[in-house]
This record gives C-alpha cells, sequence and structure tokens, in this order.
C-alpha cells in the first residue's frame, strides 16, 4: 500500500513539474515574441525618419506634412507600447520549484515517519495534498501572466501590421513625390 502510495506520488509530481516546466517555456517564448514586434516597430520608425530627412531634400510641402504626421502618430504608438510593456525587459523572478530540492526533502522525512508512525497514511496524504495545492497553485498564477501577455502580444503584432502600412504608403508618397516633384 505504501509503495502504491509513492508511485501515484512520483506520477504526480512529474505531471505537475512538466506542467510548471511548459509555463515556463510558454513565458520565455513569448518574451520574446515581444521583443521581436519592438525590434519591428524600432526598424519602421527609423525608416519613417529617414523618409523624412529626404521628403526635406524634395520640398514638396504637403507630402512633407503627411510624413511628419505619419511620423508623430508611430512614435506616439511606440512610446505608449513601450510604457505599457515595460515590465518585459525586467529580469525575471520566478517561483522556482525542484523535485530534487527543499520539497522532496520534506516529502522523504514524512515517508520515513509515516513507517513508524501508527497512522502513517495521514501525513503522507496531508503533505501530498498541501504539496499539490501549493504547485497548481504556481501554475495556475503563471498560466494567468501568460495570457494576459498573450493579449499585449496580440496589440503589438496588430500595431506591427499598422505600422508596416504606414510605412508602405510613406514610401509610395515618397516615390510619387521623387518621379513628379520638381
Amino acid at each position: 500500500m505504501e509503495e502504491e502510495k509513492k508511485i501515484i506520488l512520483n506520477l504526480l509530481l512529474d505531471k505537475l513539474f512538466d506542467e510548471y516546466k511548459a509555463e515556463n517555456a510558454r513565458k520565455d517564448t513569448l518574451e520574446s515574441k515581444a521583443l521581436g514586434f519592438y525590434t519591428i516597430i524600432g526598424i519602421i520608425l527609423a525608416d519613417v525618419i529617414a523618409l523624412q530627412i529626404a521628403f526635406k531634400k524634395i520640398k514638396i510641402e504637403i507630402l512633407n506634412n503627411i510624413n511628419i504626421f505619419i511620423l508623430i502618430l508611430l512614435g506616439i504608438i511606440y512610446t505608449i507600447f513601450i510604457i505599457n510593456n515595460f515590465i518585459l525587459y525586467k529580469p525575471k523572478k520566478r517561483q522556482n520549484f525542484s523535485l530534487s530540492g527543499e520539497n522532496w526533502n520534506i516529502y522523504l522525512k514524512i515517508g520515513e515517519e509515516s513507517t513508524s508512525n501508527t497512522n502513517p497514511n495521514n501525513k503522507l496524504d496531508e503533505f501530498i495534498k498541501s504539496f499539490k495545492d501549493n504547485i497548481t497553485g504556481i501554475i495556475n498564477d503563471n498560466k494567468q501572466k501568460n495570457d494576459i501577455l498573450v493579449k499585449k502580444i496580440k496589440a503589438q503584432s496588430l500595431l506591427c501590421f499598422l505600422s508596416g502600412i504606414l510605412l508602405l504608403i510613406n514610401i509610395i508618397i515618397f516615390i510619387i513625390a521623387f518621379l513628379y516633384g520638381d
């Protein structure tokens, strides 16, 4: 009976640990994606600034004003997203969980005590329940944080798309101005 409980506990711990590692890996992937979007938006912003310099040489006032408007719009949007999502650039702080750490030693100690006590299953059952609740709480917190991060990244991808369209419009305007300018 005791061996069966230990086997079940080991399976439970392995499953929880795998889920914990999966959520941490998901968070790392999401953070990398967010950094990529910031890079894309930054490059687009730099392109618009370069086009602004080129528009100054062509000297067509309306096109210059359109480009300034696009530049200001992109700058404001980019600044808002950086301020809103600045948390992505902070060092990673996680609740660490390890099968070989302190919790595992407590489990082994309780397992040894349970063989000498009159009611060995009670302590082991209590430990299993509290340990499972603790780890599932950590996993659920990580899932909620990751879901919020997914929503922010969806907004960033939309911003990248809109910034790309604005840049394309800007380039088309520049080509037209270059061909038909004086």
